[in-house]
């Protein structure tokens, strides 16, 4: 019965964002992706395959290091990424990691079976958050190797709510859950779920393998002429109340470097607005050197630039904890950054981390930011130092998380 009425939930769902599509981009990216979506190429066969899902662009990066190592480890099979989100479709599409990029349908008992059929897995990999039950149960019937990666539970979950019999039922789908921490590991035995192991957080290994390889951002170069600047990133209009008060009262010399998290026109108008008195560019909008060099605020309104920004920072700020919660932390941390965002970061567990080892500080008013920004250098320094380490002291996950997914299908193999 419950599965019957979450049938019922998932089309209104669909429903809702075919409903939104005339006037939300998103909404109309979601229906007219999912549409043109030609799910199995004449020339491609991907039986067999090695498929990951994951939400969208921060659950690719999460997986991404696990997802390489079990290619390396079981190079004969095809590769596949899937995602739920446009954003992450679109952004990543076109990348080399796998030989085929899709979206994953509306998550219908019957979009499950016609996915499966012509996708036919042979392995599974869900990233973090994404619990699709009907594509859960459908693997499960069908013997597919499913496994949960960079997992993290908490009690306020539905899975441990009296009313969560359906959801728990769904986890038992997976072969092995790979968690975050004991918390979560405890969490999963306190329902009778004990194929839990417990893997540090691949997004350490990701981070660590994209500075290695970071790029150079010109104009940004340009606007700081060898200096270094305070980094605001994924922000939005709750973060940017408390920044331009702080970008009014800094010194002449001080650089700033906003990036929205979405690119919202009357929102980023509004932020110019709110600092007349200093002057301010758009990266969108191409300015000339001359405009760069003048400029103490640069607002990068452009997407995929922030992870290449943060080599310039000498503190970076990160948005949305004064919403849903708090981006990613450690695309700072591993540029040896001193840490500071709002209130709303209990979520996130490198972040409560981050902030026990006095590399991070939450602020949750105008004054408590200026206060931290005032910080001498040494406090800073050490603060950065501290981030770096405590990536560096986590990485190594995603290798073990590999190795063991590829030992059980070997396994599995052999039987």
């Amino acid at each position: 019965m419950q599965l019957f009425f979450y049938g019922i939930i998932i089309r209104l769902y669909g429903l809702a964002i075919w409903l939104a599509s005339p006037v939300n981009t998103k909404a109309k990216s979601w229906i007219s992706g999912r549409r043109q979506q030609q799910l199995m190429p004449s020339n491609l066969d991907v039986s067999d395959c090695i498929w990951m899902h994951c939400a969208s662009v921060g659950e690719y990066e999460q997986g991404l290091p696990i997802f390489q190592q079990l290619k390396k480890r079981l190079p004969k099979r095809k590769t596949v990424i899937s995602f739920f989100s446009p954003s992450g479709y679109e952004l990543l599409q076109h990348q080399q990691e796998s030989d085929l990029v899709l979206y994953l349908p509306l998550d219908t008992r019957q979009n499950a079976r016609a996915f499966l059929d012509q996708l036919n897995p042979a392995i599974a990999v869900f990233v973090k958050y994404e619990f699709w039950i009907n594509h859960l149960l459908e693997l499960k019937d069908r013997g597919i190797a499913t496994y949960l990666v960079c997992g993290i539970f908490r009690p306020d979950q539905i899975f441990f709510k009296p009313y969560g019999t359906l959801f728990r039922t769904a986890l038992k789908s997976f072969d092995q859950l790979y968690v975050q921490n004991r918390e979560s590991q405890q969490l999963l035995g306190k329902i009778n779920l004990n194929k839990v192991t417990v893997s540090s957080d691949s997004r350490f290994d990701r981070v660590l393998a994209r500075k290695s390889q970071v790029a150079a951002v010109p104009f940004v170069e340009q606007f700081l002429e060898g200096k270094k600047a305070f980094v605001a990133g994924s922000t939005w209009k709750q973060d940017h109340q408390l920044l331009c008060p702080l970008i009014l009262k800094s010194g002449p010399e001080d650089l700033f470097i906003i990036v929205p998290h979405e690119i919202n026109e009357e929102e980023i108008r509004r932020c110019q607005q709110s600092i007349p008195e200093v002057k301010s560019v758009r990266s969108s909008q191409k300015p000339n050197s001359a405009a760069l060099k003048a400029a103490r605020v640069l607002i990068v309104d452009e997407l995929g630039l922030l992870f290449s920004i943060y080599q310039y920072a000498y503190m970076a700020y990160i948005g949305g904890g004064f919403g849903a919660g708090i981006h990613n932390t450690l695309e700072a941390a591993v540029f040896c950054l001193p840490l500071v965002f709002g209130p709303r970061y209990q979520k996130f567990q490198e972040a409560v981390q981050l902030i026990e080892i006095a590399a991070a500080v939450s602020v949750q008013n105008e004054e408590q930011l200026q206060a931290f920004f005032a910080s001498d250098n040494l406090d800073l320094q050490q603060r950065g130092d501290r981030a770096l380490q405590y990536v560096k002291s986590c990485a190594g996950g995603s290798e073990t998380v590999a190795r063991d997914i590829a030992n059980r299908i070997s396994e599995l193999a052999r039987r």
